[in-house]
């Protein structure tokens, strides 16, 4: 027995990740119908997806090159850089019985207070919040001039490796990342290519209208893709879901793209 064609399942696209929506495109691209038109509406809004798949995996490809770095050695690399100079003041400090040990030793110790009111706790705190407190740390002490009393006190070494280690690491959790590399994302030709799915059913439905039940066996071939993944999805959510509303899917991939070819309309 042959159901009834509902059209408004189809009005908005399947939420998913890069590598669904990928399959997904590709799938939809090998379901257009053969026999449309050239310059049909059916044929245009088809190309238009496959240039929106073909977006997304060279995004998802340019990503996998740019790779995700191990924020744990940036972090790492970050907290050394402070220590250093938190303990290169301290041992000035420690360092008197002349005149001019005593004054530098003050000097030592009133810019440890200044710098480091808390010691070293914020190298403790979570990556973001770490880097966001050192670099209003950083704006301070350009602010206020200090960074020519640090240098005289403990060399330039250690000012210049705090600097270079924390734009490291704002690189590293992407807060400071090199604008070319800013732009090699795939959250936007993920959102392109659902969009362009919605487009293209609605292309059908323009050219195909579901009021007419002489359509619908040429929608569900058409929209077939659809139906599948939507089945997939449900099969692959677990047995008994946590409390609360679940999660946005993970944009990033975490592999390369497939390299099947994409199907031609």
């Amino acid at each position: 027995m042959t159901t009834e064609f509902d059209p408004n399942l189809y009005t908005r696209a399947p939420a998913t990740d890069v590598p669904g929506a990928y399959s997904l495109g590709v799938a939809v691209l090998a379901a257009v119908p053969t026999d449309a038109s050239r310059d049909s509406r059916v044929r245009a809004s088809a190309r238009a997806l496959r240039a929106s798949v073909i977006a997304l995996r060279d995004a998802w490809t340019a990503r996998v090159k740019i790779g995700d770095p191990d924020r744990r050695a940036f972090d790492a690399v970050a907290d050394a850089s402070w220590r250093a100079l938190n303990w290169a003041l301290e041992s000035i400090t420690l360092i008197t019985g002349t005149p001019a040990d005593d004054a530098r030793a003050t000097r030592a110790r009133a810019m440890l207070e200044r710098v480091f009111p808390d010691g070293l706790a914020f190298t403790q705190l979570t990556y973001t919040s770490q880097w966001a407190h050192a670099d209003r740390l950083l704006a301070q002490i350009d602010a206020d001039g200090l960074g020519a009393e640090l240098d005289r006190l403990v060399g330039a070494p250690y000012l210049a490796f705090i600097r270079r280690a924390h734009a490291s690491y704002g690189e590293a959790l992407r807060i400071t990342e090199a604008a070319d590399a800013a732009t090699v994302g795939v959250r936007e030709p993920l959102r392109a290519l659902q969009v362009a799915v919605q487009e293209y059913v609605f292309a059908l439905f323009a050219e195909h209208p579901p009021s007419n039940p002489e359509n619908h066996p040429r929608l569900r071939k058409a929209l077939a893709p659809i139906d599948a993944f939507r089945a997939s999805q449900q099969r692959a959510e677990p047995a008994t879901r946590p409390a609360g509303p679940p999660g946005p899917a993970a944009p990033e991939p975490a592999g390369p793209p497939p390299s099947d070819p994409i199907p031609e309309v």
